[in-house]
């Protein structure tokens, strides 16, 4: 399961990556020695374990702009607490991390409980810890890491450098959870369809609420790695990073509407970023241009997986807008009428309605629920739930 995961996520942000791959030794040689291939690696294992975290929260239909500054939080926190002594190492990071969890928690309770999008409680959150991460430090945060703490990320033999294990280990085990996993199922079903998900007994706000402290935490765990690279705190250590993660995670195929999408190919998406980034800096470009990269490569991306979908993807579209205006229809009294012009116009439209005015059903098997039920689950009539009537209050809070 998890090895056809990984081939149908990560094949072609894979091909990409290995034509960027093959272009840069053709032109630069040079950046075949074991030095750059290890330097190319560690510029990509935070934006991997980023983008791997990112991909959570996009599966379940949210966003989350926080983890820069969560990434710059945790190099704060370990150039302060450390103390430069090394009996502190393994201490100050699991603190590190567990404030990060935090960070997560807030963020998926105002979404979930407050029932705010996560594109401004995120968008909040990143201006309040960049506000604090500046009044704590005053721009400049003390250098106290422990002596043997900058070794850990430069650590390797030959090719096997610690970055390479990290991004390996974080990939596999991301695949892991979202394809063997109830809570990575559920994310896939939310983000496909989040009434179907409510309708089969998923935990909604639960899995929102894991999914953003999921990704808090691959963002100290990023800030982790980064900081022991660079041998020092920075105050600006994630800074807009959040946009890079997403891009990657697009790039790699995940949806920004939730429910498709694999840990594999958001970890290609990023080994992507990092391959461009290396070659422009074989090339001697400006630092600048690699956000003007950026938004070029995501472009493409997004136009190649578009026209990937086929005619297809146009149709479930279709039917769903359809669905969405009959909803809209019926909730302003006018379903009778409405409803039966609609299916005289279009016949081959899939709304349904049963004699007691509900629309039918979505049939969902019980138990255990893989990314390729949920694939299946997200094809199934959407205007026929669409139809259903409002739910009560209490329903909207449980499913929120």
């Amino acid at each position: 399961m998890i090895r056809r995961s990984l081939y149908e996520g990560a094949a072609r942000p894979a091909a990409v990556a290995a034509i960027i791959f093959v272009l840069g030794a053709i032109l630069y040689p040079r950046s075949l020695t074991v030095f750059d291939l290890n330097a190319v690696v560690s510029s990509a294992t935070p934006i991997v374990l980023l983008a791997l975290g990112m991909s959570f929260v996009l599966l379940a239909g949210e966003i989350d702009l926080s983890v820069g500054s969560t990434m710059s939080l945790t190099s704060i926190m370990l150039a302060t607490w450390m103390g430069g002594r090394s009996g502190r190492v393994a201490p100050t990071i699991l603190l590190a991390l567990a404030v990060c969890a935090g960070v997560g928690l807030v963020n998926g309770l105002l979404t979930v409980v407050a029932r705010i999008p996560s594109f401004i409680v995120t968008l909040s959150t990143l201006f309040v810890i960049a506000g604090l991460n500046l009044l704590w430090t005053n721009g400049s945060p003390p250098n106290n890491l422990a002596p043997t703490f900058p070794t850990l990320a430069i650590a390797s033999k030959w090719l096997l450098s610690t970055g390479l294990v990290v991004i390996v280990v974080a990939t596999l085990f991301a695949t892991g959870v979202l394809n063997r996993t109830t809570f990575g199922g559920s994310l896939y079903l939310i983000g496909a369809n989040r009434r179907a998900a409510h309708n089969t007994g998923v935990f909604i706000g639960r899995s929102v609420v894991v999914a953003f402290v999921v990704s808090s935490l691959c963002a100290g765990l990023a800030g982790v790695y980064a900081t022991s690279y660079a041998g020092s705190g920075q105050t600006s250590l994630g800074a807009g990073m959040e946009l890079t993660a997403i891009a990657a995670a697009v790039i790699g195929g995940v949806s920004l509407f939730g429910g498709k999408g694999t840990a594999a190919g958001a970890c290609m998406g990023a080994l992507i970023l990092a391959l461009l980034f290396n070659l422009l800096l074989l090339a001697g470009a400006s630092s600048d241009v690699q956000p003007v990269v950026t938004g070029i490569v995501l472009l493409l991306g997004s136009l190649a997986y578009n026209r990937g979908a086929g005619s297809g993807g146009g149709a479930n579209w279709v039917r769903s807008l359809q669905g969405a205006v009959m909803a809209a229809l019926r909730s302003k009294g006018g379903a009778g009428a409405a409803g039966a012009g609609k299916r005289a116009a279009d016949p081959s439209a899939h709304v349904q309605e049963a004699p007691s005015g509900r629309g039918r059903q979505v049939p969902v098997r019980s138990g255990h629920t893989s990314p390729r039920d949920v694939h299946h689950q997200s094809a199934v009539d959407q205007s026929a739930v669409a139809v259903r009537t409002p739910p009560s209050a209490g329903s909207v809070l449980q499913t929120k």
